[in-house]
């Protein structure tokens, strides 16, 4: 039952990871000046917290303990954290097209978030 439960959650993910590619294909289609490119690039920060999440979330559901809830209550607190960070970095590039692209992933990497958290176990 926790297993499926978990085979359940990280299908949820990989529609979110489908949708991450796209606006990463998306963005770089974009036309827009190299000094937004480190901005752009403040999104890799983003997506290896989220990563880390991801990868803890199947020691959880394998291994369950209350340890591991409260880890992965740590690595989802630091990559929320990475995410407005982001944010804040990308609403300062002013370009619509690249807001909406950053904020599409950043949205999608939020609902990864949410499914892989320790509190959906319960």
């Amino acid at each position: 039952e926790v297993l499926a439960f978990g085979m359940t959650q990280l299908e949820k993910v990989s529609v979110q990871i489908r949708g991450i590619r796209r606006s990463l294909t998306d963005l770089r289609e974009i036309e827009v000046d190299t000094l937004q490119y480190p901005k752009i690039e403040r999104i890799l920060t983003a997506l290896e917290t989220a990563a880390v999440c991801i990868d803890h979330f199947g020691e959880m559901v394998i291994h369950a303990s209350t340890e591991r809830e409260e880890r992965q209550k740590t690595y989802i607190q630091r990559a929320q954290t990475a995410q407005l960070a982001c944010l804040d970095e990308m609403l300062q590039a002013g370009s619509p097209p690249v807001l909406r692209e950053i904020g599409s992933i950043l949205t999608d990497l939020n609902r990864i978030l949410i499914e892989v958290s320790s509190e959906r176990m319960t």
